[in-house]
């Protein structure tokens, strides 16, 4: 109920009580003075309730003509704040500051080399896959194979050669990049990666928050290459096929990755997961 409302009431309720005890005179002297009161007492509010309704229009309008008038600096403002929000989240989190170097290039007969490696030899190999104990051997493969099964369903990837490429690149799970950055495929930084990263030697590598992370962009990457295409349509299922291709397309870095790969799948009967 509104003040105004809230009066009258009170004012019919007075009427009510006293008017019977008045004479003809009393009463209409009686009307005529609460009558001109309770025009004042009306006019006061409609007048407050227009001067606030009329000072809430003012602002609006104020408002709206500032937007009109300084469109370009408003736009031009959130598109700077867009356009800066990685440099701002980089000094925000000076932890996870990204190196510009780039060392992954594009094959000539098609594909994309995830590790650069070349000719002259421009990047380190991993060297020979060391002798990994069949207790860390099987608690890494059974760690992840419904990882690398979810993935293959997802990416087509057979799961037994996704699972012996992350075997061999991250030597069963002991090699630096593993347990420093949870990078088990051994992936570069690449020339359009500007997540975390982490430097072996005066290279550059992607890190990962999650073990999961790193098979997943290892999956998104090798589906997305043209030889990979191939194969997923072409319904290639054979692990061997793929692990060729692995090596074939420089995915790994240990020397004579093929064999090593191949040898595990068949050690531990990885092909069971396909």
């Amino acid at each position: 109920m509104t003040l105004e409302a809230h009066f009258f009431c009170k004012i019919k309720k007075h009427l009510i009580n006293n008017f019977l005890f008045l004479n003809e005179k009393q009463k209409v002297l009686y009307l005529q003075h609460n009558f001109c009161f309770m025009k004042q007492i009306s006019l006061k509010n409609l007048f407050i309730n227009r001067l606030m309704r009329l000072r809430l229009h003012n602002k609006r309008l104020i408002m709206i003509q500032f937007v009109k008038k300084n469109w370009f600096y408003i736009g031009l403002a959130l598109l700077s704040l867009i356009y800066f929000r990685k440099d701002l989240s980089i000094i925000l989190r000076p932890g996870e500051e990204k190196t510009t170097e780039k060392i992954s290039e594009k094959e000539k007969d098609g594909g994309e080399s995830l590790f650069g490696i070349t000719g002259n030899g421009t990047l380190v190999p991993g060297g020979e896959l060391p002798e990994i104990p069949e207790e860390t051997a099987k608690s890494f493969l059974r760690r992840f194979a419904k990882v690398a099964q979810g993935e293959q369903k997802k990416y087509s990837i057979p799961s037994s050669a996704l699972l012996a490429l992350a075997f061999v690149n991250s030597h069963s799970g002991t090699r630096p990049l593993a347990t420093a950055a949870n990078n088990y495929l051994a992936l570069p930084c690449g020339e359009n990666w500007d997540g975390p990263t982490a430097e072996l030697g005066n290279l550059c590598f992607r890190r990962y928050e999650t073990a999961w992370m790193s098979f997943r962009d290892g999956s998104e990457q090798l589906s997305a290459s043209r030889w990979a295409q191939k194969l997923i349509k072409g319904n290639v299922s054979d692990p061997a096929q793929w692990v060729d291709a692995f090596v074939e397309n420089k995915y790994s870095d240990i020397k004579d990755a093929d064999k090593a790969m191949k040898k595990v799948i068949k050690a531990f009967r990885l092909f069971e997961l396909d």
